[in-house]
């Protein structure tokens, strides 16, 4: 099993690498984001919550990607929104760091996420992942009090993943 995440980080690393400049709108997002504050506000448990939620929500769209890519070569929609979900883990991961905390360990790998028989179904499923992404942060959102920078990142994610919804959407013909 190593051995096979080893590959796929061999075959697939240059490819997100050259994928940073094909996302452009991501790309100006990042270099646009107002200076963090030197210290913010601590998590509270439900916020905690929230953010670990979403970072392994984000961290399992990005192992079913890496999986499509691995099982049916390069797919531009799936390479393109590949890069896009490692931004927002990134972001994601800026929370725990900024609070001198750790990220979670991934608990999703390409061997632990669905694999799909053709292109068309692993859209569809692209789709309903990215609706789910899109309901997520719109009730933590709309239900929590959350520190600035995590509103900030929550609104930011929301809007990006109604973004690649729209792709995968068209990929699986609906």
């Amino acid at each position: 099993m190593r051995a096979s995440l080893r590959m796929t980080a061999l075959v697939f690393g240059p490819v997100v690498l050259a994928l940073a400049a094909c996302e452009p709108a991501e790309q100006q997002a990042m270099e646009q984001a107002p200076q963090r504050a030197a210290q913010p506000e601590p998590f509270t448990p439900e916020v905690r919550a929230a953010v670990d939620s979403a970072f392994h929500s984000e961290q399992y769209a990005e192992n079913v990607f890496l999986r499509v890519l691995s099982d049916h070569g390069e797919q531009p929609v799936f390479l393109r929104w590949l890069y896009g979900e490692i931004q927002h883990t990134s972001r994601l991961a800026s929370l725990y760091l900024a609070r001198g905390l750790e990220a979670p360990v991934s608990r999703w790998n390409i061997t632990n996420v669905p694999s799909y028989p053709t292109i068309e179904a692993a859209c569809e499923a692209a789709t309903e992942i990215e609706e789910g992404s899109v309901e997520l942060y719109s009730r933590f959102l709309d239900e929590l009090e959350l520190p600035p920078d995590v509103e900030q990142v929550f609104r930011f994610i929301r809007q990006r993943s109604g973004a690649h919804l729209d792709s995968f959407e068209q990929c699986a013909g609906a």
